[in-house]
């Protein structure tokens, strides 16, 4: 073995190695921003559980002093993700701030944009079902998530009037 052909095997397989290694780190990126937009998507979602479960209780509507005559107090989270969150997804894809939201998180985690998420969103969007539903929810009060706490946090106070509709996303 020359050392010609040794050199030419060290630089064919540090190329593969690095390319691996890019590779892994673009998909571990991907994976951690479709994280973020699954979890700004089921923040967002929640808010418009709750929202759409504190106009529905006869309760309100008729002001009844009882707490137990309000749905929205007596309901547990599951069972207002469980009547509301289909209806709570297809309003929030309507109202098309999502990808707002998720660039706002986008800016304050000073992450670089990943062209991936685009597809991540129209796929979540296309035709959801109960399955995205509990998935959501399951992602949402899943106590052990708190790794965007702080960006969740931030949009809570990011004014709705910030996030204008985006047409084609």
């Amino acid at each position: 073995m020359n050392c010609f052909s040794l050199h030419r095997d060290l630089v064919c397989f540090l190329t593969k190695w690095i390319f691996l290694i890019i590779v892994s780190v673009q998909i571990k990126f991907c994976s951690y921003t479709c994280k973020l937009l699954e979890t700004v998507l089921a923040k967002a979602v929640s808010d418009e559980v709750h929202k759409l479960c504190k106009e529905r209780c006869s309760g309100c509507e008729y002001d009844h002093p009882s707490q137990r005559r309000h749905d929205c107090l007596m309901l547990t989270e599951e069972e207002k993700w469980v009547n509301y969150g289909l209806e709570a997804i297809e309003q929030v894809n309507n109202k098309r701030v999502i990808w707002h939201l998720f660039l706002e998180a986008m800016r304050v985690l000073k992450l670089e944009y990943h062209s991936g998420s685009v597809d991540h969103l129209r796929d979540l969007e296309r035709e959801p079902d109960s399955a995205l539903v509990y998935s959501l929810m399951e992602l949402y009060l899943d106590p052990n998530n708190t790794e965007f706490d702080c960006v969740l946090n931030h949009l809570s106070y990011y004014t709705r009037k910030n996030a204008q509709p985006v047409q084609g996303c």
